[in-house]
């Protein structure tokens, strides 16, 4: 019945209103309880978004791009940050749903597939666009109501396309689940993957903090 109603109210008017009321209240509730238990990890999602929210105003940040749509929750705490927000989803329900939710937002696009082979074709529609990018990745297998494609993480896909592009040098690349990597057996190790982004582009920086692993240029701390 909640998911039902939700679904309903995501086709009126009332939607947004009644959402930043709700994200209000629910990151600060989140935050509070978060501090009290002594920040422990992972911390819950709206600690994230901030942490998005505040890099992307600190550093000019105008493009989102995020691997892993889910309930597009990311999306709707950003929305009023960035020009354009792409997001790519692989399990069609969840396509669906968010379709819906952001049917009144042109600046918001999103695509149903495979990030491992989607995410070219984001870089190549916002390459005339010259904006500074922010890169979420998120877009893993978890749990048995997501999609899984060919492997349970694309992150070495992911990074391949996102390195291998000379419009990404001055972007941030923020991937989520730190603690994955290393603690699951179905994704690489840390090593692993700071050996691959240092292979395509030795000259950023790779450091971890609030179970992000972050991939800033040059001349960029966070």
């Amino acid at each position: 019945m909640k998911e039902q109603l939700k679904e309903w109210l995501a086709t009126t008017p009332f939607f947004w209103p009644v959402y930043a009321l709700h994200y209000r209240v629910f990151h600060w509730f989140c935050l509070r309880r978060w501090r009290r238990a002594g920040c422990p990890t992972p911390p819950p999602y709206p600690v994230k978004q901030q942490l998005l929210r505040a890099c992307a105003r600190k550093y000019g940040l105008q493009i989102l791009i995020e691997t892993g749509t889910c309930h597009g929750d990311t999306l709707a705490a950003l929305r009023d940050v960035f020009e354009h927000l792409y997001s790519i989803e692989l399990c069609k329900p969840y396509f669906e749903l968010v379709k819906k939710r952001f049917n009144r937002m042109p600046h918001v696009h999103l695509v149903l597939g495979d990030s491992a082979t989607e995410l070219k074709g984001i870089l190549d529609q916002v390459r005339p666009l010259k904006r500074r990018l922010l890169f979420w990745l998120d877009g893993h297998y978890s749990g048995a109501d997501s999609a899984k494609g060919e492997v349970e993480t694309p992150i070495f896909q992911e990074l391949d396309h996102i390195l291998g592009d000379e419009q990404t040098l001055s972007a941030v690349i923020a991937i989520d689940d730190a603690r994955e990597f290393g603690g699951n057996p179905n994704y690489p190790s840390m090593d692993e993957l700071v050996a691959f982004v240092k292979r395509r582009r030795n000259v950023v920086t790779v450091s971890v903090h609030t179970d992000i692993i972050w991939i800033t240029p040059p001349g960029l701390n966070l």
